[in-house]
């Protein structure tokens, strides 16, 4: 989970990813869970202040992985290549069973007395994790990529992006002075059904090509354990290689590092 083993993965897929830059337009996303939980330890141990919330913590992710991606890539593809990390937005439906029924763990593990205080000061829900209690929160089905239109633009013009980090920041629409009002939410988006959508919202017609990228998470087998880490011990190992994820009629094909 260390930058530098960040920064090792990434350059051992560069070599794949340039070879499908190379014919096709290149989509990135990757995963959080690990840098998500290391910051909220991070705020946790600082008790000057309110810790940031989840929304916040998935966007500050988003920026501090893309730009080891990005470094990385620039450093082995072309000169000529450029490259766009776009900060990415996801509607959640307020209306959400999950929030009425939070079922994600994230950050640390706590004792049962600190939990039940914590619970109390902060209204948070917790379950029981093993032999410790963690603090849940919902996660609801993602409903609309806000910066998919952007993602397209760039696309266009032959720009490799990064997009939709973590499965997007969690983000609720309601409605003030007659307009549409964005807001965060605590919450955190499955970046599979995600990046189902996006895959859908790019058109796999055009032949667009996404590669998915868990830096920290060598122990990944297929779609539906894509966000699990296992082994937490061999997290710092590096990724085998890049194999299909998916494939939509041919032309839509999404690959994951193991």
């Amino acid at each position: 989970m260390t930058t530098e083993v960040q920064r090792k993965n990434v350059r051992k897929a560069a070599p794949a990813l340039s070879h499908i830059a190379g014919d096709h337009e290149l989509v990135l996303s990757h995963g959080n869970g690990p840098q998500v939980g290391l910051l909220a330890l991070q705020a946790a141990a600082y008790t000057d202040a309110e810790p940031s919330t989840l929304d916040v913590l998935g966007a500050q992710t988003q920026g501090m992985i893309a730009y080891v991606l990005e470094q990385e890539l620039r450093n082995y593809f072309p000169p000529t290549e450029r490259f766009a990390t776009i900060l990415t937005m996801v509607e959640v439906d307020k209306d959400d069973p999950a929030f009425a029924n939070p079922t994600k763990f994230v950050g640390p593990i706590y004792p049962e007395e600190q939990a039940k205080k914590l619970a109390e000061e902060k209204g948070w829900p917790f379950r029981k994790d093993g032999e410790s209690w963690r603090r849940v929160v919902p996660s609801p089905l993602p409903q609309h990529i806000f910066e998919l239109e952007a993602i397209k633009a760039l696309l266009d013009l032959d720009i490799v992006v990064i997009c939709t980090g973590g499965g997007g920041i969690p983000t609720l629409v309601t409605e003030a002075d007659g307009k549409p009002f964005l807001s965060g939410v605590e919450a955190v988006i499955d970046k599979d059904f995600n990046l189902g959508g996006l895959s859908l919202g790019l058109d796999f017609k055009r032949s667009r090509q996404l590669a998915f990228m868990p830096l920290a998470q060598p122990e990944v087998t297929s779609q539906h354990d894509a966000g699990k880490q296992q082994g937490a011990d061999q997290a710092n190992q590096q990724p085998a290689a890049m194999t299909p994820l998916f494939v939509l009629e041919r032309k839509w094909v999404g690959f994951q590092l193991i």
